[in-house]
């Protein structure tokens, strides 16, 4: 069974200061219910907007779907059909993958309960929560996504809260599978303002990859692949079963993305991870590393607005 949402809005939730995170994740999950009955209605369309002191604009619009899956094969939660402006730019899913130094584990395919669900107001949010069991016990991911609508948009930002069960030496890899135009995609790694930015094209469109852990913003290790072969990035991250990813900065083809996050004995990280699109490379990492350096909060608040 598969159950998602697509293109979702949300109540205006704020975060309170003496709440946690996963706190805060965890009464948005408490209002799916009610929110399921409204369920997702359609997908968002390119819309006309007016800045002050400005005419209209054309402002491309950012969809996704949140997924939930409960079958013999699949069980778990991620983000699918990723698109920018037209289908022809398309992330087809992001995966985030933890290795507890013995093997590793998969937010769509290994998990023991997920769920996901939208809550209704004025921006485009989901929530989706992931137990994951480990080698020491059970793995809790929080997620909450939001299309932003700043000036550092067009952009997807998702807060990542991860509890881990002590004694593992952990490591967190985020794999995606973009699918630009005929599928045929340049990817490279590029650097800017100290973060690590993986940055795929199709001549057309581009699309930047980067994230952020309080002070890190460099990838502890990424790869460029290329899916269905021996070179696959997620061949590396999750099939052979260490996360120990084939390290280059860049790839051409059928190519599918990893970067990790190493963690450590740590049983608790809360990081995000950013998405910008653009028709320019410049535009497309400024967009990600613009909404990281604003912070989630400030940007889930801005776009609120």
């Amino acid at each position: 069974m598969k159950r998602y949402f697509i293109v979702p809005s949300v109540q205006r939730n704020a975060m309170e200061g003496n709440q946690s995170r996963r706190t805060v994740l965890k009464g948005i999950g408490g209002a799916l219910a009610s929110a399921a009955a409204l369920g997702a209605a359609g997908t968002a369309a390119a819309k006309e907007t007016t800045k002050a002191g400005s005419d209209l604009y054309y402002d491309p619009a950012v969809e996704f779907t949140a997924a939930s899956y409960d079958g013999a094969d699949r069980k778990g939660a991620l983000l699918e059909a990723i698109k920018y402006d037209t289908a022809s730019c398309l992330i087809g899913d992001v995966h985030y993958i933890v290795d507890d130094g013995d093997d590793t584990y998969d937010v769509r395919d290994d998990a023991a309960d997920s769920d996901v669900g939208v809550t209704v107001g004025g921006l485009d949010e989901a929530y989706l929560s992931t137990q994951i069991p480990v080698a020491n016990g059970e793995a809790d991911l929080y997620q909450q996504a939001f299309v932003n609508e700043t000036d550092n948009a067009p952009s997807l930002l998702i807060e990542n809260d991860l509890e881990l069960p002590a004694g593992g030496d952990y490591t967190v890899a985020t794999l995606a599978n973009p699918e630009l135009g005929d599928e045929d995609n340049d990817a490279h790694l590029v650097s800017e303002g100290y973060y690590d930015v993986l940055v795929v094209t199709d001549g057309t469109d581009y699309v930047a990859f980067a994230q952020r852990e309080t002070w890190r913003k460099a990838f502890d290790d990424q790869q460029v692949g290329i899916e269905a072969t021996s070179e696959s990035a997620w061949e590396n991250a999750y099939v052979d079963g260490d996360a120990a990813l084939d390290t280059n900065t860049s790839n051409s083809g059928d190519v599918d993305l990893a970067f990790t996050l190493a963690v450590g004995d740590r049983e608790q990280i809360t990081w995000t991870t950013a998405i910008g699109f653009g028709t320019t490379e410049a535009d497309a990492v400024d967009r990600a590393v613009g909404a990281l350096e604003a912070g989630f909060d400030s940007e889930r608040q801005d776009s609120l607005f």
